[in-house]
């Protein structure tokens, strides 16, 4: 049981980026930026105009910048035994932080990382 538990942080599969801060109405812009290590950041960058606030939110482990698809293969695979096969989407709590008054940057992890982020169809 442990190796099996020890091989999902290794092996886990990156999610998808299902949701947008444009869900919400707000403008954004699509950034990259290089990690120390030169691994490619990816994120959004959501202005809140004359603020001079801003919040760096960053995700859990097997989560996007925009959540985790429990609700999904191979996620629900996964997480379901535990109940945990509902889907979090973080974009709500991006819209709340910019409505708060401030600039939002939402990175998704390095350890998530790819220049080509998976899509669900």
């Amino acid at each position: 049981m442990l190796e099996a538990i020890a091989d999902r942080f290794s092996t886990s599969p990156r999610s998808p980026v299902l949701h947008s801060p444009a869900e919400h109405g707000l403008d954004f812009e699509d950034v990259t930026f290089a990690s120390e290590d030169g691994v490619p950041l990816e994120g959004w960058f959501v202005p809140a105009p004359g603020s001079d606030r801003v919040v760096i939110v960053n995700h859990p482990r097997f989560f996007s910048r925009s959540g985790l698809p429990s609700h999904l293969e191979p996620w629900r695979s996964v997480h379901g035994e535990t109940g945990n096969d509902i889907e979090v989407d973080l974009v709500p709590d991006i819209a709340l932080l910019h409505a708060a008054g401030y600039h939002v940057l939402a990175t998704t992890c390095a350890t998530s990382a790819s220049a080509a982020p998976p899509t669900v169809a």
